[in-house]
């Protein structure tokens, strides 16, 4: 014959059925790694030989989107960087 069980312990079982199960979950073990920070660009020049009309030069950049330069006389006004950026001379970045 069946056994009739009764609401309170039908309750107390399934509670009891519940607090066994969340006993074998666990946490995970890994680490969360901080996501990277970002990089200062950077530009290193360094001189070359001057002629009587050329001057040479090397420029290295590390972790920028965007280079370039410009050659403007003395007594000229000084271009901003957008616009330095829109027609100078470009270079090619790299990363480190």
């Amino acid at each position: 014959m069946f056994k009739t069980i009764q609401p309170k312990r039908a309750c107390a079982l399934m509670v009891t059925a519940a607090a066994a199960a969340l006993l074998w979950t666990a946490c995970s073990d890994n680490e969360e790694t901080p996501p990277e920070q970002p990089r200062t660009p950077s530009v290193e020049l360094a001189a070359g030989t001057p002629g009587a009309t050329t001057l040479t030069f090397t420029a290295t950049s590390t972790d920028a989107e965007k280079c370039a330069y410009t050659v403007i006389e003395a007594d000229k006004n000084v271009p901003t960087a957008q616009e330095i950026l829109q027609g100078g001379g470009i270079l090619h970045p790299t990363k480190a």
